[in-house]
């Protein structure tokens, strides 16, 4: 499963020709940059190229200059969508983690809540809730982590994602504050209680292993509602 950004293709080739290829490529849905090769000015070909989306249709035989300018733009427009899909999801992230906080805290109103639990993906129908938070202790002066201490934080949430993949159908996140919220919820089944207790002193011990620092964890009880 190689994930191909540009694709420079002819349009008269053997056993399957350049527009069959983009018919093929759009039916698997993937979604590469397309530049066509072609040895003659063909309308038609040109239009339906068009049609199956592509960057540009390149006539033979091919100008260097033309091709390499074709590849700069197209190397500008993936890097321009791509920042533009980070700055969206660093936006969905932010949004996600601020009403997150503000539900655990009771600082949002319910119409706000439901407005935005369906986008965020938020369940607001289980049964049972549970929250546990993760907090820091004081880590030593000189450690790996001092020159970007989100990198600690971002270690410390794999390791407790890992850890508690198949339990509570768990959703985390940070707060201002630099701790990190676990909130489980529970449609049907009896809460387990123990098992959390257990898997969360199986974090505090894997955090210690892989990082060298110490976290103090809370959990609450299971409430209804």
């Amino acid at each position: 499963n190689m994930n191909i950004d540009i694709l420079i293709t002819d349009i008269e080739m053997p056993e399957m020709d350049g527009l069959e290829l983009l018919q093929n490529i759009r039916k698997l849905e993937l979604n590469p940059k397309i530049i066509i090769l072609s040895g003659y000015d063909d309308f038609k070909l040109v239009k339906e190229a068009a049609r199956l989306g592509i960057e540009n249709y390149l006539l033979k035989p091919i100008e260097e200059d033309e091709l390499s300018a074709t590849l700069l733009n197209t190397i500008d427009k993936l890097e321009n969508e791509m920042r533009t899909k980070i700055r969206i999801q660093e936006s969905y992230n932010f949004l996600r983690e601020n009403i997150l906080y503000r539900w655990v805290t009771n600082n949002i109103s319910d119409e706000e809540l439901k407005n935005r639990a369906e986008f965020l993906n938020l369940n607001l129908n289980a049964n049972y809730y549970m929250v546990s938070i993760v907090r820091l202790l004081k880590r030593s002066i000189q450690d790996s982590y001092d020159t970007n201490p989100g990198n600690l934080l971002f270690d410390i949430r794999n390791i407790v994602s890992k850890e508690l993949e198949d339990y509570g159908n768990n959703i985390m996140f940070a707060t201002v504050q630099g701790d990190l919220v676990i909130l489980f919820s529970w449609e049907n089944e009896e809460v387990d209680f123990k098992s959390a207790v257990h898997l969360l002193n199986q974090c505090m011990i894997n955090i210690k292993r892989n990082t060298q620092n110490d976290v103090f964890i809370t959990i609450g009880p299971a409430v209804s509602g």
